[in-house]
């Protein structure tokens, strides 16, 4: 059987860059499911260094607020090093302030990095 391909750009959440996937029409049954899974996962793996690198970039601002929030805005999407790299981040951040490692207990993201990590362990 023949088959044809398209690039396809997919648009994610949170403005992350668009991932090609690649769409095969064929004759067979089950062709084209099998080909939108791996281009659904191929588009999530490319998806943990964006968040990565979204997280270290705002933590090199030293803005703790605006690190939380992208944090608590990646959560969901986060692998483990995404977990781990926003856990370094906020504990490198709060290293030298024993007042601003206090201030984390008012932090519900603090609880949600903990519980999925746990979850992913």
């Amino acid at each position: 059987s023949r088959s044809e391909c398209a690039a396809v750009a997919v648009v994610s959440p949170h403005g992350l860059p668009p991932q090609p996937l690649q769409v095969t029409t064929m004759s067979q049954p089950g062709g084209r499911n099998r080909t939108r899974a791996r281009g659904k996962k191929a588009a999530k793996r490319a998806t943990f260094p964006f968040i990565n690198s979204q997280i270290i970039s705002v933590a090199e601002t030293g803005d703790l607020d605006m690190l939380v929030s992208t944090i608590e805005g990646f959560l969901p999407e986060m692998n483990l090093v995404n977990l781990s790299t926003a856990m370094h981040r906020l504990a490198k951040m709060t290293a030298n302030s024993p007042q601003v490692q206090q201030s984390m207990f008012r932090y519900p993201v603090l609880q949600g990095l903990l519980v999925s990590a746990r979850v992913a362990l």
